[in-house]
């Protein structure tokens, strides 16, 4: 028997129920897949701007794959965001006594107030580098989703 019910697409402002998963250079990053699906609102930046595109139009039982260049997705790296910081700029990372292994993301406030987060990339003396580029920037990333259900 057919249905006259009429079928939901996604729209800006929808609410969905959802399963998702994020793979970059082969590694899942992140999977609902397993797991409870997520619940989220079109909109609300729950979901980065460059995935939600990705569900508009999408209709309620989609499964739907795409695989996004870095300049679609978290951006490309830019060299000019390693930093070379004195340990005194990191003021809010406890940054005196703590020990980082290349690789850590930390969070910081510098002396100025500002908030960033970034990843340790090594140490010269009293001064350190930070990489501020996003963990995922120069990457393409495979996005996987199946839409359960469009309120």
């Amino acid at each position: 028997m057919m249905s006259n019910l009429p079928q939901n697409f996604v729209e800006e402002t929808s609410f969905l129920t959802l399963h998702y998963q994020l793979q970059a250079g082969g590694q899942i990053v992140v999977s609902t897949f397993g797991a409870q699906p997520s619940t989220l609102q079109m909109g609300s930046l729950q979901l980065a701007p460059f995935l939600q595109v990705q569900l508009m139009g999408l209709a309620e039982g989609t499964s739907h794959a795409v695989e996004l260049e870095p300049v679609l997705a978290f951006g490309e790296r830019k060299p000019e965001l390693v930093k070379r910081l004195s340990r005194s700029q990191l003021a809010g990372a406890d940054s005196e006594n703590a020990f980082y292994q290349k690789g850590d993301m930390l969070e910081f406030v510098t002396s100025q107030g500002q908030r960033f987060s970034g990843m340790w990339c090594g140490e010269e003396g009293t001064d350190v580098w930070i990489d501020l580029n996003h963990p995922l920037a120069g990457q393409v990333i495979r996005f996987e989703v199946n839409i359960i259900a469009i309120l």
